[in-house]
């Protein structure tokens, strides 16, 4: 707080050991300063030395610096509030270059001028660690340093900067200031910014940027305040190679940049001017091509909220063509009207380049351009113009539509989120016709009433190249167009209100025009039984080849019953499917050249007795039904035994499935043989767990038996039980059924004994599923033997037991006769599991082979099940899971999987498939077109697989499941994957847990192609 005499800096000169020193009064002046020049020398570790707040000036900084300069650890200086000026300030930077270890250097409200701050500038020529120079107007002025390793460092590019903020600025200062910076190492940023600015300083200035060495930017805000200081800057994109970017607003705040490539040469620079919020109006633009050049480069045009309107747009739009390189242009916000959407839309089907236009609220908002450089051949390119959140009156359809029938690229229309009245969607309708070359017209968020989506789906009638409607006031909404007459239309129409039937007339009548439909989806529209009625009943007149969606339609049972009845009443109705569950699921199917059959599906229906008696009179009406399914009814005892004595069948036969919950199995086995009991057309009988299969066949006599036990020699019998099985139920119901043709005891724990008891006993035995309650080798060898006696069985499963060498040499000379065998995750030594594939090369006959998580293999066991799957000419079913083949396994198994015609699945999950070989996987298996299941989870699958599966499933019409599990697709997998979705219109089960993207929302919304799909994980 007190400040130090002359006489005390001899006392100071004997503390050597100081690191900070520190002056702060204005009694310390020039005199001062001169004592203690001489004393510095002594202070051999000094770091920081500060002399502010006094009353130096240049002599007295003089004097200091001569002391400092013998400072070689000095690391801070700070003559910050003295009187130095700018001669004083040029004393103290002539220490710069001997003072290795300067990090800042304090010389603010110094009565410094621009000079002051030039001479800084200069010294960065000679003093290469000067890293930044820092100044704003007389209140700072920093210079801060390097450290000599970044220095010296051949991997670090040291980044310099100069800031000059708020200087008074003319021509003749800036020429100097800039020549200075002609000489300077590179900058990194240069900013300029506030201050007080003329034109003829600022156009000095763009003089000598070419002549300038920046890296990064040069920041001039609050310099450019006029369009001429504006115009005057555009030119640096044409006349300094270097730039790259140029942004200027002149509303407050007032910015200006200018960005510079380094490194990169002109060729292949994107360059970008942004001239956004500065009031430029029509008669400026011309100011500004001038100023860009004749050829300008340019790849981003912002031309947004200005004042430009719709003769802006225009001269825009003039000399677009110019403009060789650039890709967007942004005109938003600029008061543009319909008449300039007219125009862009004109623009749009005469330039080559220009290749999307989208708008919004009418012009007022966004106005946004999209073009595709120096593209000359702009047929095979599609072309799109949107508009969105736009009030569109019936004058503005017809200008803009009117304008795109020139188009001669394909071409995309929307109207998104736009507010369309009866006449504009008239007007719509009309000139749709003669758009040529138009592909898709997306109106979604824009039809949200029935009665307009009533009348633009009338384009059904009025133009031939419809291939697919779709509206709906929650989802996408939008028209299809083939460039020829299509064959099929593809029509949907969910989450609107049909309650008034009227509506629903006006929709058939247009439906029932000579156009065929391929699939109809009336989901979600409140229609109720009174408007499905109404539709089921102009089902004849209607043109359908695939399926009719009904699903959450608010159906009561007796709705539902009316849908079934479409069986019998619609000769080309296939199949139905209903349910009240939650899923809420109403389909009506149409029949296909391969089907000779019909079939019902009920489900979730809370039915009752009158109304399973409904459902034996549509059988009996229905001569080529064929499958009758009921899950989940809340059936009772009586009412299917009642159901049961009444069903006919014609003489193809109908097979009738029920399962219910309280169906165990000895439920299961007192009602199969009540069945038999009440109706003699009963051929075969199926349980399986909860549920009865009934297989019924017409015969000469009368359905309806007497209550006494019948005889069940005639009826062929299939078991599988739970796993509370008791004993005495099965020992009693192969008695009932000595028929049997299928056991599953494969989750019961039986005792071999017990098996080697029943099997003699069922001479019609075909097909085998064992669980054991010992799993030890010598079970297997004693069941072998008895299989070995049993030589009607074809259908072995014998999955997840231990297999010794013995069992393995019996179980091979069974092979030859079986047509299914399942070894999945058994346990057997080397040479025994070797004895088993080999035998396989015997199997000619095999339909199903599962051989999953192959255990305790020799190395060459692969190479024997290839030899053998060569063979099997006839297979159906192929799992082997967990091999770890690899892609040279894959590739043996690809040669064979072109000859498999009748394959239906195929399970290849942890094979340690790469994406080269699951590519080649996929071209193979288009050769089967009958396969319906297809799992390949626990790889290394990623975008090349994906791309395959977007060429070949769309062929695979059967396909029913799809697991890709666990491997590693991107972004672009995930796009593919999505375009093999939406194909495959019998999907009903997707796996895609951890397939290596998050980003499946592309996959799930094709998802909604699928009207089966029940299981998505």
């Amino acid at each position: 707080s007190c400040s130090m005499d002359l006489e005390c800096l001899d006392v100071l000169s004997g503390c050597r050991n100081i690191h900070d020193l520190s002056f702060r009064s204005r009694k310390y002046g020039d005199k001062f300063a001169e004592k203690l020049s001489t004393v510095l020398p002594e202070f051999r570790t000094l770091r920081k030395f500060e002399f502010c707040c006094a009353s130096l000036t240049a002599a007295g900084a003089a004097s200091l610096a001569s002391g400092l300069q013998e400072c070689a650890t000095i690391t801070e200086i700070n003559f910050s509030d003295n009187n130095l000026q700018d001669e004083g300030i040029r004393h103290v930077a002539e220490i710069f270059p001997k003072l290795q270890n300067l990090l800042s250097v304090t010389l603010g409200r110094n009565n410094a001028s621009l000079k002051a701050a030039r001479c800084l500038v200069e010294k960065m020529t000679f003093c290469l660690n000067v890293q930044q120079i820092h100044a704003d107007g007389n209140k700072e002025l920093t210079v801060t340093f390097l450290q000599s390793s970044d220095v010296n460092s051949r991997k670090t590019n040291p980044e310099r900067a100069v800031s000059l903020l708020n200087q008074k600025w003319n021509k003749p200062g800036m020429q100097k200031f800039a020549k200075s910076l002609t000489k300077c190492p590179p900058l990194s940023v240069l900013n300029l910014s506030g201050g007080q600015w003329d034109e003829e300083a600022l156009k000095t200035l763009t003089q000598f940027v070419p002549k300038l060495t920046i890296t990064e930017k040069i920041t001039l805000n609050g310099s450019c305040t006029s369009v001429e200081g504006l115009v005057v800057l555009t030119a640096l994109l044409s006349e300094c190679p270097s730039v790259s970017d140029l942004q200027i607003r002149l509303q407050n705040p007032v910015e200006a940049s200018v960005g510079f490539a380094e490194g990169k040469p002109g060729s292949e620079m994107s360059k970008t001017l942004s001239l956004s919020c500065c009031n430029l109006l029509p008669n400026d633009l011309e100011r500004v091509w001038k100023s860009l050049g004749p050829s300008p480069d340019l790849a981003v045009l912002d031309l947004s909220s200005n004042r430009l309107g719709d003769k802006g747009l225009k001269k825009l739009l003039d000399v677009l063509s110019h403009f060789k390189k650039v890709q967007r242009v942004n005109v938003s916000e600029n008061g543009v009207s319909v008449d300039g959407a007219v125009l862009l839309a004109a623009a749009l089907c005469s330039s080559y380049t220009l290749c999307n236009v989208h708008i919004s609220d009418g012009g007022k908002g966004q106005v946004l351009l999209q073009l595709r450089p120096d593209s000359s051949d702009n047929k095979h390119q599609t072309k799109a113009f949107r508009m969105k959140s736009s009030s569109v009156l019936p004058p503005d359809v017809t200008k803009i539509c009117k304008r795109l029938t020139r188009c001669r690229s394909g071409l995309e229309l929307e109207f998104s989120k736009c507010t369309f009245g009866e006449k504009a969607i008239g007007n719509l309708l009309k000139v749709l016709p003669d758009m040529s070359t138009l592909q898709r017209l997306d109106v979604s968020s824009s039809v949200t009433m029935v009665t307009e989506a009533l009348s633009l789906i009338r384009c059904l009638t009025d133009n031939q190249r419809v291939t697919c409607v779709e509206f709906s006031p929650q989802t996408e909404s939008f028209i299809m167009f083939d460039g020829v007459k299509a064959e099929e239309v593809k029509c949907r129409l969910t989450g609107f209100c049909f309650r008034d039937v009227a509506s629903l007339k006006r929709l058939l009548e247009i439906l029932q025009q000579d156009q065929l439909i391929s699939y109809l989806d009336l989901s979600d529209n409140q229609l109720e039984d009174e408007g499905v009625k109404f539709l089921i009943d102009s089902l004849p007149k209607l043109h359908i080849s695939s399926c009719i969606n009904l699903s959450y339609n608010r159906l009561s049972r007796q709705g539902l019953m009316g849908v079934a009845t479409t069986l019998s009443t619609c000769p080309d109705v296939s199949n139905v499917e209903a349910s009240l569950g939650e899923e809420k699921r109403c389909l009506i199917w149409f029949r296909r050249q391969d089907e000779s059959g019909k079939s019902l599906r009920i489900s979730n229906g809370s039915l009752e007795r009158d109304h399973l008696i409904s459902l034996a009179e549509i059988v009996s009406r229905c001569p080529s039904l064929t499958r009758l399914v009921l899950k989940n009814n809340t059936l009772q005892w009586e009412w299917m035994e009642t159901f049961i004595r009444v069903l006919t069948c014609s003489q193809r036969g109908l097979t009738v499935s029920v399962e219910e919950s309280w169906i165990g199995s000895e439920e299961a086995v007192s009602l199969a043989h009540r069945c038999l009991q009440l109706n003699k057309n009963i051929s075969t009988l199926r349980i399986h767990q909860t549920g009865l299969q009934l297989s019924l066949m017409n015969s000469e006599l009368t359905s309806v038996r007497r209550e006494e036990a019948i005889p069940a020699e005639s009826a062929t019998a299939i078991v599988s039980l739970g796993d509370r099985i008791q004993l005495p139920l099965v020992e009693g119901f192969t008695h009932q059924f000595p028929q049997l043709t299928e056991l599953d005891f494969s989750t019961d724990r039986l005792g071999v004994e017990f098996l080697s008891s029943l099997l003699p006993s069922l001479p019609n035995l075909t097909s085998l599923s064992v669980g054991i309650k010992e799993r030890t080798p010598a079970v297997v060898e004693e069941l072998s033997q008895i299989l070995l006696q049993t030589t009607s069985i074809q259908r072995l499963n014998l999955s997840g037991h231990s297999i010794s060498d013995a069992a393995a040499q019996s179980l091979t000379e069974l092979f030859p006769r079986l047509r299914s065998i399942g070894l999945s995750c058994c346990v057997w030594s080397e040479d025994g599991g070797l004895q088993l594939i080999r035998a396989l090369r015997r199997s000619k006959r095999l339909e199903e082979l599962c051989l999953d998580a192959a255990l305790q293999l020799k190395e060459n066991s692969w190479e024997c099940l290839a030899e053998a799957l060569g063979n099997m000419t006839s297979i159906q079913s192929l799992k082997l899971d967990g091999w770890r083949m690899n892609d040279g396994g894959i590739q043996q198994l690809i040669k064979l999987i072109p000859g498999w015609k009748q394959l239906k699945k195929i399970s290849l999950s942890k094979n340690v498939i790469s994406d080269a070989s699951g590519e080649k996987l996929l071209d193979a298996l288009k050769s089967c077109s009958l396969l319906e299941e297809l799992h390949l989870s626990s790889n290394f699958l990623g975008d090349l697989t994906a791309a395959s599966m977007s060429l070949v499933l769309p062929s695979m019409t059967r396909l029913a499941v799809l697991d890709v599990s666990v491997n590693r697709f991107g972004k672009d997998g995930s796009v593919s994957l999505a375009k093999a979705v939406r194909s495959l219109t019998n999907l009903r089960k997707i796996h895609l847990t951890s397939v290596g993207t998050s980003e499946l929302s592309v996959v799930a919304a094709s998802l909604g192609k699928c009207p089966f799909i029940q299981d998505v994980g």
